[in-house]
């Protein structure tokens, strides 16, 4: 299980009072996509591939954070009782670099499936780690510092209409492939630091049952987020500003 916490999510509470004074129109960067296009898959792609590099320098209005880097207050992992970590002021670096590269949108189903694409995602921040990950203990705190290295992360989102003008979305589910994983986590055996730099590169030689272990978890956290992000924007942006007749 992981539990994030972030002001946007004290924030996004906060603006469902009083809805219709926060609703707006799409930013310019945002551009539509005609439902009637035989092309609109296509479009969509297209438009969010132009939009994403501003996307990520946040919008206040849309209630979407920096991300640029992207900064997480704090995230916690837990794996039943075998494992518990926790990373404090979170950074994510990359974000901008991500392009989606292929999307369908099912208007009959209202169903939206779509796949990103990133070359390398660096998530470092302040962590402590203990129990078991694999067959080695581990017991640490320090600076952990993750690679996520050519990244495909693919989503889908079931969404309902209010009045057929804005969207909610009832369902999400993502799943993700990398080339390659790359741990540090600093002092992860306390005073021992020849053993802290053994069991790094334990966890290294042997990263593709790591990325199993947690993928589960980081999978939830992935989806939680993005399903969020879309949300807030659609929350105040009627969808016949997305998708024109």
């Amino acid at each position: 299980m992981i539990k994030l916490i972030t002001f946007g999510t004290v924030l996004a509470v906060c603006l469902s009072i009083g809805t219709a004074q926060f609703r707006t129109k799409l930013p310019t960067y945002i551009k539509p996509c005609s439902k009637s296009s035989p092309n609109i898959n296509q479009c969509i792609v297209d438009n969010a591939n132009f939009a994403i590099p501003k996307i990520v320098n946040g919008n206040f209005m849309l209630n979407v954070p920096i991300m640029q880097p992207l900064v997480l207050r704090e995230v916690v992992v837990r794996k039943d009782h075998i494992l518990r970590c926790v990373l404090r002021n979170v950074r994510v670096y990359g974000l901008e670099q991500t392009k989606m590269t292929d999307a369908k949108i099912d208007f009959n189903q209202n169903v939206l499936d779509y796949t990103l694409a990133n070359p390398k995602i660096t998530i470092i921040g302040d962590y402590v780690m203990k129990g078991q990950l694999l067959d080695m203990d581990v017991d640490g705190a320090g600076v952990a510092n993750i690679t996520l290295v050519r990244g495909r992360y693919t989503q889908g989102l079931k969404f309902t209409f209010d009045d057929q003008l804005y969207a909610s979305i009832t369902n999400s589910h993502l799943s993700y492939k990398t080339d390659r994983n790359i741990y540090q986590f600093n002092a992860l055996a306390k005073q021992n630091d020849f053993l802290g730099y053994q069991s790094n590169v334990y966890l290294n030689n042997n990263w593709r049952e790591v990325s199993r272990f947690f993928q589960k978890d980081v999978s939830k956290y992935m989806n939680d987020f993005l399903a969020d992000l879309f949300q807030k924007i659609a929350f105040i942006v009627p969808l016949d500003e997305v998708f024109v007749p």
